[in-house]
């Protein structure tokens, strides 16, 4: 009818309602929402191009060829999904893992050329891959294959095919514990 295509003012607001069947088209070939005084975009629209957001003239998030374009923080309140690769392009690119429990928070690292696992709260590597693949636990500069500095547990067998160098400290709790075998290797049962 007559009333399916409204403008008017209310005294307070302006409003475009289309109380009819159908969707409310727009054909042009590009588009600008601007503040009142026409000095800030809010929203732009071009023709086989960009569809552009602004924040205070500052623009936010803008369409491409290629996906979308964020400047600035992005915030999700829900889970992020990806059906492909997440590469972070930095100097030194990082994801912090932050828990809402109070317990120590972490970020993953990469920091010229090494994986680093961090405890943030706490300012310490906790885990590090260097470049050539050395893997250090509470150490930031690994010395050898794996390098673990304080206390370690080890359950199950532990075989060694290059031989054993260096100081071996503890307590055997029974004779049997420490044995030489039939090629002079030393066994810890």
């Amino acid at each position: 009818g007559s009333a399916d295509l409204q403008i008017y003012h209310d005294g307070s607001n302006s409003y475009i309602k289309d109380t009819g069947s159908g969707s409310f088209i727009v054909n042009t070939s590009g588009l600008v929402i601007a503040n009142a005084g026409n000095t800030e975009n809010i929203l732009k629209a071009t023709e086989n191009g960009a569809v552009e957001l602004f924040h205070d003239s500052s623009k936010k998030l803008e369409t491409y060829s290629q996906g979308v374009s964020v400047s600035g923080n992005l915030v999700a309140t829900g889970t992020v999904y990806a059906n492909t690769n997440i590469e972070i392009n930095n100097a030194a690119p990082q994801i912090f893992l932050v828990d809402s429990n109070n317990n120590p928070d972490f970020a993953v690292q990469n920091i010229n050329g090494s994986f680093i696992v961090k405890d943030t709260t706490n300012t310490a590597n906790r885990f590090v891959i260097d470049s050539v693949g050395k893997i250090g636990i509470s150490t930031d500069s690994p010395t050898s294959r794996l390098h673990v500095v304080g206390d370690s547990l080890i359950t199950g067998v532990t075989t060694s095919t290059g031989g054993f160098s260096g100081d071996l400290s503890g307590n055997a709790t029974t004779a049997t514990d420490l044995s030489i075998n039939g090629t002079n290797q030393l066994l810890y049962q």
